[in-house]
């Protein structure tokens, strides 16, 4: 925020002068590089985010696999379930028969036999007594764990839905960062072509290197460019070609061919470095190439 107003207050203050020198230009080339280091940092701490949201996508991939295999467990839990009712049905079934047995057996035999038949129905009841016990634990054991189960699928849902909601929301947020500090940079570097466009004379030193930073041009390069642009157009940003319709700095054939780089490409020399800076890479693979192909051709 401080560098944001610490901008405008110095875009105000060129806009109040009647005169605009090579100091000014230098001046927003330091705003500039301030911003640029800015978004590289707002850059890396993207990425960083990103990074983070792979380690978190995997997380929640493991999560994912927890809970089809909890999924897949509460389909055995159900079958359990199933068989172990069925299990106390058929107990329940057999100890009806036991009890009608037992039953007829105190009609039809003797005293004797009624005795023996009695003890005989109470040992089977309590037998059949201590399978339905062990089948209801195992009952109730199943439906515990799959009442865990249901838990434990439904925390890691939200575990995985709070994680990616973080990280996205961070990650919104840096993207807002650095557009804003993006539109900053353009309106510093509008600036800097205007200023330069303004100074009268030809461009000194500073200027060139300040628009040919605000282009994103390698301070290595400066000689290579230096060298074309003053052979081309000797830095004069509205050098026009009568007979070629050359334009510009360094005369684009068309001069319309430099509207990619900005629809202020007729008066801007940073939107026109811009396009010959990319002129020059794509074509010749870099500025260097470029300066040979012109001291062997005068011509680019």
């Amino acid at each position: 925020m401080k560098l944001k107003l610490l901008t405008l207050v110095l875009l105000l203050s060129l806009l109040a002068r009647p005169m605009l020198f090579a100091s000014d230009v230098a001046s927003l080339t330091e705003e500039q590089n301030k911003l640029k280091k800015e978004i590289e940092e707002v850059t890396d701490k993207i990425l960083e985010y990103e990074d983070e949201i792979n380690k978190i996508k995997d997380e929640v991939a493991k999560n994912d696999q927890k809970i089809k295999d909890l999924e897949a467990k509460q389909v055995s839990n159900r079958a359990k379930i199933e068989e172990s009712r069925n299990s106390l049905d058929e107990t329940m079934v057999m100890m009806q028969k036991v009890n009608n047995t037992n039953t007829l057996t105190t009609y039809f035999y003797d005293e004797e036999a009624a005795d023996n038949n009695y003890f005989l129905k109470l040992e089977n009841i309590n037998l059949m007594f201590d399978s339905v016990a062990g089948d209801m634990k195992v009952f109730v054991d199943e439906i515990k764990a799959a009442d865990s189960d249901i838990k434990e699928i439904k925390s890691l849902e939200k575990i995985n839905e709070d994680k990616l909601k973080e990280v996205d929301k961070k990650i919104e947020e840096q993207v807002k960062l650095e557009g804003d500090l993006k539109e900053q940079l353009a309106e510093i570097e509008l600036e800097i072509g205007k200023v330069a466009l303004s100074t009268s004379g030809p461009a000194s030193g500073s200027e060139k290197e300040a628009i040919m930073s605000a282009a994103g041009i390698s301070s290595s390069d400066y000689q290579y460019v230096d060298y074309i642009i003053t052979k081309e157009s000797g830095w004069n940003a509205t050098a026009d070609n009568p007979i070629s319709d050359a334009y510009g700095l360094c005369q684009s054939l068309p001069g319309s061919k430099m509207a990619s780089a900005g629809s202020d490409w007729a008066t801007n020399p940073v939107t026109q470095m811009k396009w010959c800076n990319s002129y020059a890479t794509s074509r010749y693979g870099s500025w260097a190439n470029a300066y040979s192909f012109w001291i062997s051709n005068h011509w680019w």
